[in-house]
């Protein structure tokens, strides 16, 4: 078997599977898909969303193809607000929670 012309179908096959990808769902952190191949993201604090910016990093590096890479972009700024949106959320919280233990 050639191990190379194996490794290199297989790599132009993830890349070309990862493109459509985010073709079909921009702007979204891939978690589920409903019966027609489209990702939905309900919460973009789950866990497992940063796992999709990494592949993408290591798509972009792996290929060089700036797609990977504006994703890549994409999804730390969405996860960043996220994270912003929840840290104020939590504040607020604990801000209330502080003022009713003051009364």
């Amino acid at each position: 078997m050639d191990y190379q012309k194996w490794l290199d179908s297989v790599t132009e096959k993830i890349i070309s599977k990862e493109l459509k990808v985010i073709e079909r769902n921009p702007d979204i952190i891939p978690y589920r898909s409903d019966e027609n191949g489209r990702f939905r993201c309900t919460n973009p604090c789950w866990w497992t969303n940063g796992f999709w910016g990494g592949l993408m990093w290591l798509m972009y590096v792996g290929s060089g193809n700036d797609t990977y890479k504006l994703t890549a972009e994409r999804n730390e700024e969405f996860l960043d607000e996220a994270l912003k949106k929840r840290l104020r959320k939590m504040f607020q919280i604990l801000i209330k929670d502080n003022v009713k233990g003051r009364s």
